[in-house]
């Protein structure tokens, strides 16, 4: 009977033990499935966002800080004399008639009348007369309205293609004519500096106002014709 008894608590301690360690066994397998399911979560890697492309139209569109405004290039000063009316016109004091570049017929009437004339002598293989030709076709237009403008060119002969090459380039709008003619005799005097260029202002008696301008330039050009129209 006792041996039954005591068979029969070690058979319900074996039971407890069994219970316990299944128990046991269930948590700390659930312990070990969570901390596999936070560190899936920890180490897993979330996707970059993508980038926004930008259109066609928004990639053209210009902002505020791209927009480079560029500056208006500044007007050429005009003088207020060149265009002041005055009743001091008279004709080119030298009569002559010739063909010019293009081989139209032009006389001493051709240069209208004004107040001065402005005479330039040049060749075309002289590197400093041809860099003074848009000097000329700027003043041309400037004081037009009272300053005559003719060239004698030197080598008319043999370089007439190449004086109309480079007068048409520079926008040159009077007349070009050969310095050899004999028509210009008393203009070559008073040209006769031994260089080129050389260039001459005439007044109404055709005498020479000032000095003869040996060389060229923008303002050497505008000061003679501002001093000759002051007079």
């Amino acid at each position: 009977m006792k041996f039954s008894i005591k068979l029969c608590y070690v058979c319900c301690a074996l039971i407890m033990a069994l219970l316990l360690l299944i128990a046991c066994t269930n948590e700390v397998a659930s312990d070990i499935a969570l901390v596999s399911e936070e560190a899936d979560t920890f180490l897993q890697t979330p996707e970059p966002e993508p980038e926004a492309t930008p259109t066609p139209e928004e990639e053209d569109e210009p902002t505020e800080e791209s927009v480079v405004s560029s500056p208006e290039p500044e007007p050429i000063p005009t003088p207020e004399s060149a265009h002041e009316p005055s009743a001091n016109m008279f004709s080119f004091p030298f009569s002559f008639s010739t063909e010019d570049l293009h081989g139209d017929q032009v006389t001493a009437a051709s240069l209208g009348e004004k107040e001065i004339f402005f005479v330039y002598f040049w060749t075309t293989w002289c590197s400093a007369c041809v860099d003074s030709i848009p000097n000329l076709a700027e003043l041309a237009e400037i004081y037009g309205d009272r300053v005559g403008f003719m060239s004698l060119l030197g080598d008319f002969a043999t370089a007439r293609d190449t004086a109309i090459r480079i007068t048409e380039g520079a926008g040159v709008a009077f007349i070009t004519v050969d310095a050899t003619h004999d028509d210009f005799n008393p203009l070559m005097e008073l040209l006769s500096s031994g260089f080129v260029p050389t260039s001459v202002i005439i007044g109404r008696d055709g005498n020479v106002i000032g000095d003869q301008i040996v060389g060229g330039g923008m303002e050497r050009f505008q000061e003679a014709i501002e001093d000759a129209l002051g007079r």
